[in-house]
């Protein structure tokens, strides 16, 4: 353990009949420190102090986090001879101690993260006032398949089998592929918002079957891009994190993809994300 007075803070000391309340604020802690906090009292402008007071309650003790407090001190019991008809928030001066007591901390966290596009995703990174992570989706058909044909609308551009023509099926699919990193942010003692950035495919695919000339039969079938509604270039994403207990997290989070060049300039796709995790 060590000591931590330093960081701490007396906002505000008043008198309430018997009783005097000290407002404080531990400040510049990380998320998982918990303190042994320590009241004294000084009778003498500060030549001396006598504590730790015990005759208190409120905010103080073990197990103290980071922030506003308040402790109310009943001088009256602890301290009877103390002349109570004077203003004593002029007379006595305190001092609030703490020494941390380095809980556990579980800094990094592995989740799942995906949706009905990229149900394959994995999202690992670290937990705190700030901290980094990664994150990577796709889903079946980006492992699958790599199409070459793209349809603008109107026809397929570089069909070039001379011996065969294509009709369109009815399955329609996205071949998707997301690979970001970015930073985690704590808010509150157990919510974080992120933010990030990385690479963003979304290609949506049409089946084609491929007919020779003549026979009429089919010969294989294909995937073609459709290059109205698909997308590459860089993807951003933002969203929040809740950690409902100390080894289980949520988050949801939204993503876009903004094309480059590649398929529809100033075209974008988005969509949104949701996962699941542990900290550890």
């Amino acid at each position: 353990m060590s000591l931590f007075s330093q960081r701490i803070k007396i906002i505000e000391v008043k008198q309430l009949g018997e009783q005097i309340q000290i407002d404080y604020k531990v400040g510049k802690a990380k998320s998982y420190h918990l303190f042994d906090v320590e009241l004294l009292v000084s009778l003498d402008n500060e030549a001396s102090f006598e504590g730790p007071l015990v005759a208190v309650e409120g905010e103080i003790g073990q197990s103290m986090r980071r922030g506003r407090k308040t402790v109310y001190w009943n001088y009256f019991k602890e301290r009877p001879f103390i002349q109570s008809d004077t203003n004593l928030t002029k007379t006595l001066v305190f001092d609030i101690r703490a020494k941390v007591m380095e809980e556990k901390r579980s800094p990094f966290f592995l989740s799942y993260s995906g949706n009905t596009i990229t149900p394959y995703g994995i999202r690992f990174g670290g937990l705190g006032q700030t901290n980094v992570f990664v994150e990577v989706r796709t889903n079946k058909l980006f492992w699958e398949v790599e199409p070459t044909l793209t349809y603008t609308g109107q026809s397929i551009n570089n069909y070039e089998r001379s011996n065969h023509y294509y009709q369109f099926g009815d399955q329609r699919d996205y071949r998707s592929l997301s690979a970001t990193f970015g930073l985690t942010v704590q808010l509150f003692r157990v919510f974080y918002i992120y933010f990030g950035g990385g690479y963003g495919l979304n290609q949506y695919l049409y089946q084609v079957g491929n007919y020779s000339y003549g026979a009429e039969n089919l010969v294989d079938n294909e995937w073609v891009i459709d290059s109205r509604h698909s997308v590459e270039g860089v993807e951003v994403n933002a969203g929040c994190t809740l950690r409902l207990v100390k080894h289980l997290i949520l988050s949801a989070g939204y993503v876009r993809i903004f094309d480059t060049g590649n398929y529809a300039p100033n075209g974008s796709f988005e969509y949104f994300t949701a996962g699941i995790g542990v900290c550890f």
